[in-house]
């Protein structure tokens, strides 16, 4: 049953024709990617299924009684509540329910006898209540959820509006989750994820029973969550089953069957105009005149664009580097009295191709930093090889003069005529009176452009490149992989984009909890070796990593094992403590009452703050 439908649907904005005669169905349960190059109108038709843009002609349907959950590129939560209250209210009955337990528990804690029986049997029918809405799961649920898009414990008491920006997008993200709406919009879900967070939504949008439509242009996540992609592209949309990478065969055979169409018919044009020119005045003016008639009542194919529109990029060297590019001896950085990492040892030869990997903080781009030399490491030395040119990529976007034009940026670094620059502009998407915008008006892609075409004039031997791939749509990031594997010079690079690491490096260098590991292969290898483990049931089923260690970090107290075996000890204990607490002659003796209820709160904050310790152990 089609949950959302899309007849016919047409818009312009002005005198630009968006969407054109777009129809689509999402039906229950369908895990759905609109893909499309930057401003197609994929954004349009979120907004239009949740009635905040309304179609110039045809219907937008969505059945009646269906819950939408939408989240723009932009969503934020803000306010003084703190993390896990703001998010908690992803269920607000279950809200102010816990809320009355609270104020229970306080109001029994100074009770006499007579009082203490008249509350004990308010909190045992709100405490049923609580439980039979699913509350206790619900609040592991939410701790879960915030866990897994990178928003741990240290978070969860901090207010809002103390959060960066990109903290903030996640918990907005956590508590649409939440709320297990009949359909999920996401416009970009992935951004400001690191790969584990990414991993993890991978995960929940599998089990998710409700139907995704999900517009991204990471490319190994659409590979692993949707089933179904609609390609969004010149005003129209093709439905194609299957993932993003099957999609990309289907179209690719479509339109070689639509180039085969298109010039058969032309060559039979060309036969029949041929005979006409050639009989018209003659004899057979009779069959010219009839194959006239012929090529009038042809429906005339349109010659169909092969591939949108993207950029052209070739990175060359200058001159080649000495055999060894960097070499790093027991590299460490802190930060006044805090570490970041330490120990690293690395050799990076000329040719190498190397992706850094880790989650946020972990001082990828820091390491980065440290290897162009615009960082000093606080131990350790970095020796750099004979005729190494650095070419950097900020994923900051740095770099750049706001009050330049994107010509005078190219001007600057090269010995261009200003016609020869603007051509070469053109190469990246610049054209017309695009080379005159200034940068201070510039998209997060147009500066991406600006700042991989500026790279590509100054023809370094050694790409430094911190997740070049931000802002970029799909058709970009795949000219950017093709000119990366074509490069014979050095390569390091830290990325998020697994489609990236995988087409690019050889090597990957995994940044975490202070320590770095090498493995010799692309990122599935990397991740078979040496994926994270989300559970202590699940890290005891895993192998041991077979990756050669950079750094072995000293450890003293109790090891992961016995913190594994406290931590089941502690949830076997609490499943009995909440089959008590939903159990009505739990509140017929108060002090037993009392007794459970503390337990309770204690076993929660003792298997919190095993975890941490457990996850510290691990990485």
């Amino acid at each position: 049953m089609a949950l959302v439908t899309f007849d016919s649907v047409c818009k312009s904005f002005g005198a630009l024709q968006v969407l054109d005669e777009v129809s689509f169905t999402l039906g229950r349960g369908e895990k759905v990617a609109l893909v499309g190059p930057n401003g197609s109108g994929k954004t349009t038709i979120l907004r239009m299924i949740v009635g905040m843009e309304t179609p110039d002609s045809g219907t937008v349907n969505v059945l009646p009684g269906v819950t939408i959950g939408f989240m723009p590129q932009d969503s934020e939560l803000s306010g003084d509540l703190t993390l896990l209250e703001e998010v908690s209210r992803a269920s607000e009955e279950l809200v102010r329910l816990e809320q009355r337990l609270r104020r229970l528990e306080i109001a029994m804690s100074g009770a006499s006898a007579d009082e203490m029986t008249t509350l004990l049997v308010e909190y045992g029918n709100t405490q049923h209540e609580f439980e039979r809405l699913g509350g206790y799961a619900f609040e592991a649920e939410v701790k879960s959820t915030l866990s897994g898009l990178g928003l741990g414990p240290e978070e969860w008491e901090k207010p809002v509006n103390f959060l960066s920006g990109g903290q903030k997008t996640r918990a907005a993200l956590a508590r649409l989750l939440l709320q297990r709406p009949d359909v999920l919009l996401l416009d970009e879900p992935t951004n400001h994820l690191d790969i584990e967070a990414i991993e993890w939504l991978e995960e929940f949008l599998q089990a998710f029973k409700g139907a995704v439509l999900v517009v991204s242009h990471d490319r190994y996540f659409l590979d692993r969550v949707v089933k179904k992609v609609i390609d969004v592209h010149d005003g129209g949309a093709k439905t194609y089953p299957g993932n993003y990478s099957a999609y990309v065969r289907q179209k690719g055979e479509y339109f070689r069957q639509q180039i085969e169409s298109y010039e058969r018919q032309q060559a039979e044009i060309e036969r029949l105009e041929d005979f006409i020119r050639r009989y018209k005045a003659g004899q057979r003016h009779r069959e010219a005149r009839s194959r006239e008639k012929k090529i009038a009542r042809m429906e005339r194919l349109i010659k169909p664009r092969t591939q949108n529109e993207r950029m052209r990029v070739v990175f060359e060297q200058n001159s080649s580097s000495s055999q060894v590019v960097m070499e790093l001896r027991d590299v460490g950085k802190s930060w006044g009295d805090k570490p970041l990492f330490s120990g690293i040892n690395l050799l990076i030869q000329s040719g190498d191709r190397i992706g850094l990997v880790g989650p946020n903080g972990a001082g990828k781009t820091t390491l980065l930093r440290m290897l162009i030399g615009d960082e000093k490491p606080s131990s350790g030395t970095i020796d750099v090889g004979r005729g190494v040119e650095v070419g950097y990529f900020d994923q900051d976007l740095g770099g750049l003069q706001p009050h330049n034009t994107v010509l005078e940026e190219v001007l600057q670094i090269a010995d261009l005529t200003p016609a020869e620059a603007r051509g070469f502009l053109a190469r990246f998407l610049f054209k017309g009176d695009d080379v005159f915008k200034k940068v201070s008006v510039l998209s997060g892609g147009e500066r991406n452009r600006l700042i991989l075409a500026k790279l590509m004039l100054q023809r370094p031997n050694v790409l430094v490149l911190d997740e070049p791939t931000n802002h970029l749509d799909i058709d970009s990031r795949e000219a950017l992989d093709e000119a990366l594997k074509d490069f014979e010079g050095t390569i390091v690079i830290s990325s998020h984009d697994r489609y990236l690491l995988n087409s690019v490096v050889t090597r990957i260098v995994e940044v975490k909890g202070g320590a770095a590991r090498v493995y010799e292969g692309n990122y599935d290898f990397f991740a078979e070796q040496a994926k994270p483990t989300k559970t202590v049931r699940q890290v005891r089923k895993k192998k041991k990593p077979t990756a050669k260690p950079i750094v072995r970090p000293e450890t003293s107290g109790p090891s992961a094992a016995d913190i594994e075996r406290q931590i089941e000890e502690a949830e076997t204990r609490l499943a009995e403590v909440t089959a008590l607490l939903g159990d009505a002659t739990t509140y017929g003796d108060p002090n037993r009452a009392a007794s459970t209820i503390a337990e309770y709160h204690a076993l929660i904050e003792l298997i919190e703050r095993l975890y941490a310790d457990w996850e510290t152990l691990i990485d």
